[in-house]
């Protein structure tokens, strides 16, 4: 008698990935956007810029926003494995987010110290590191991971 065995091998990818941030880049070309998107086994599953303006919603932040994409994608709340890259540090809100969504990892390229002053001072007020502290679970965080290439979305 023969037997077969399927083996499902995952595929996985280091965090952080410059080609997944230099796409998270090029999508927050906009002054007002930031450019983000969701990953699971090296497929991008969602991105965007955000939705504050066209809606308007004060909570359709680029960050919120493909989370709740990939959540109908993957017909899950939980987004396990999965990892967000952003242009600019995620809000308290996002953070939070991401969070409760259980996203294995955040790679963002600018900071709080890099936003730009007219977009408020909420975001100096806790950082995603603290926010991500107070909560049960703790996606990794990777800040400043190509710093210097997004510096031109500033300008």
């Amino acid at each position: 008698m023969i037997y077969a065995v399927i083996v499902k091998y995952w595929i996985t990818m280091d965090h952080p990935n410059e080609e997944l941030m230099r796409t998270a880049i090029s999508l927050g070309t906009d002054p007002e956007a930031v450019g983000a998107l969701l990953v699971k086994n090296g497929d991008i599953v969602a991105s965007g810029t955000g939705a504050i303006f066209e809606r308007p919603d004060a909570t359709a932040h680029s960050e919120i926003e493909v989370i709740r994409e990939a959540c109908q994608r993957l017909d899950s709340e939980r987004l396990d494995g999965c990892w967000l890259y952003s242009t600019h540090e995620p809000c308290p809100m996002c953070t939070a987010a991401c969070c409760w969504a259980r996203i294995e990892g955040v790679v963002y390229a600018l900071t709080d110290e890099d936003m730009p002053a007219d977009w408020g001072t909420i975001f100096s007020a806790v950082s995603a590191r603290e926010i991500r502290d107070s909560c049960e679970h703790r996606p990794e965080l990777h800040d400043g991971f190509m710093h210097a290439e997004a510096t031109r979305l500033l300008h």
